[in-house]
């Protein structure tokens, strides 16, 4: 039934019955008159008044049109009611329009369920169904009603609760706007007629800036204020030169040119195409990647600030043998297939004298030291170039180095070590250029005696083992 609004809170108006369903259903039922057999005679009016306070009808078409009654109760109702009993043929008719409607039913369901699986719905199972629906083939035992009846009272108890919390809460909520509403004309009635002046100007240059706003100069200023709010409070970047709007009142896009009088904005009103709006997303999601990234590194350059194993450019931690990345140095060295040379990104060679590298696949993996450089160096937006034909030369001569011996490597550093001795033999004379040399001549001896005892060491090698396996 429909609820109509008096005007009162719901404590003040008058309050409904619950309805009690099951009195109802016995009130209807004992007010309809039996159906008047053919062959029954018509029956008196004591007759009628005892028929309207008896038991109703033993059958009942419920959902699935199940039979309640037995055939034999049936008789026995009948029998008292003054009626013929069921024929063969009428209780054969009966029971198989009940089968063929519960069968009709039945087949719904199974459609309605497999149309709600495919689209990915699942029924819940519903405990007050699953309940009654045990009772009903249980023939509702009375220990099972009754703890049903007590489940159902428990179950209606809260959701009245809850619906008179609700109430209360309506009602608190109708009283507080009540009190605000007399007290706004309170204060109202009140005031001055100047201040009421005043007020009547103030609604009125309301309504103009709101009229302005909606007009399409208004929504242009609004959305230049807008996208500057969003760059200063940090959620766009402060360069993005390119942002559309979607506004209540439509879309709007957001441009900045710089030009020789300075930068210059620009708002147009319309819609953007799919074309135009699948590019600029694009664009947009690459810029406010970029940005954030950069805004990450700075803030942990911040942070780290004068640790010497901190390389701001790519906001690593350093290793204790390495060091900051310079952004004006070029990077090179030998690597296990080819000579390798990095460049910084703003350098003014690139292009004009390096050739960025190009690659067949995946390159050979370097050691762990140069792997870790190499990783920092395109961290930091470095670029690999082509070798240069110094860097070729050096990769030969350190590839045949490396092809060689340990003995012929020994013996190729003593000549070298000979040959730097006589070269400067004057330079060694000199008493400037004396602690140079000691210096070096350490380093030369301490080179030489390592790779003695590494070659010894893999000489002697063989032997060992020979002698670990005789033993």
């Amino acid at each position: 039934m429909k609820e109509t609004n008096t005007g009162q809170p719901e404590s003040q108006q008058p309050k409904t019955n619950i309805i009690d369903f099951e009195a109802a259903a016995q009130k209807r039922r004992a007010a309809k008159k039996p159906h008047q057999h053919p062959q029954t005679p018509p029956r008196s009016r004591d007759d009628k008044k005892a028929s309207e306070t008896s038991q109703p009808f033993p059958f009942s078409r419920g959902k699935n049109l199940r039979t309640w009654a037995t055939r034999e109760e049936m008789d026995k109702w009948n029998a008292e009611h003054g009626r013929p009993p069921l024929s063969d043929e009428a209780w054969e008719h009966t029971e198989e329009y009940s089968r063929q409607q519960d069968a009709k039913y039945e087949a719904q369901r199974q459609e309605r369920d497999e149309v709600r699986a495919k689209a990915g719905f699942h029924r819940e199972p519903d405990e007050y169904w699953e309940r009654f629906e045990r009772l009903w083939e249980n023939d509702f035992p009375p220990e099972e009603t009754e703890e049903f009846t007590h489940w159902v009272n428990e179950h209606n108890e809260k959701n009245n609760n809850r619906k008179e919390k609700e109430r209360l809460e309506k009602e608190k909520i109708h009283e507080d706007a009540l009190r605000g509403y007399t007290r706004a004309k309170e204060q109202r009635a009140k005031m001055t007629p100047e201040e009421l002046e005043a007020e009547k100007k103030w609604k009125e240059e309301m309504r103009r800036g709101f009229e302005h706003f909606l007009s399409p100069e208004g929504r242009k200023e609004y959305v230049i204020s807008f996208v500057r709010d969003l760059k200063a409070s940090g959620i766009l970047p402060p360069d993005l030169d390119h942002f559309w709007v979607n506004l209540p009142s439509g879309w709007a896009e957001y441009r900045e040119t710089t030009g020789a009088q300075g930068r210059s904005v620009t708002v147009t009103l319309g819609d953007p195409t799919d074309e135009q709006y699948l590019e600029y997303y694009a664009d947009l999601q690459e810029k406010m990647q970029a940005w954030k990234a950069e805004k990450a590194r700075r803030e942990v350059v911040a942070l780290h600030a004068g640790d010497p194993l901190y390389d701001p450019m790519t906001g690593d931690l350093l290793l204790p043998d390495e060091h900051p990345l310079d952004a004006q140095a070029e990077y090179t060295f030998d690597g296990k297939t080819r000579s390798r040379r990095f460049v910084p990104p703003d350098s003014q060679y690139v292009n004009n004298g390096y050739k960025p590298v190009q690659t067949d696949g995946e390159d050979t993996p370097e050691n762990e030291h140069y792997e870790r450089l190499v990783k920092r160096l395109l961290k930091a937006g470095f670029i690999e170039v082509e070798p240069t034909l110094m860097d070729k030369a050096s990769f030969e001569k350190v590839q045949w180095y490396r092809s060689l011996s340990p003995a012929q490597k020994l013996a190729y550093l003593k000549a070298w070590h000979e040959q730097m001795s006589v070269d400067n033999q004057s330079n060694k004379a000199r008493p400037a250029a004396k602690p140079f040399w000691e210096v070096t001549y350490g380093i030369i001896e301490e080179i030489l005696r390592s790779t003695a005892e590494e070659m010894a060491r893999l000489m002697n090698e063989p032997e060992q083992e020979k002698i670990s396996v005789n033993s």
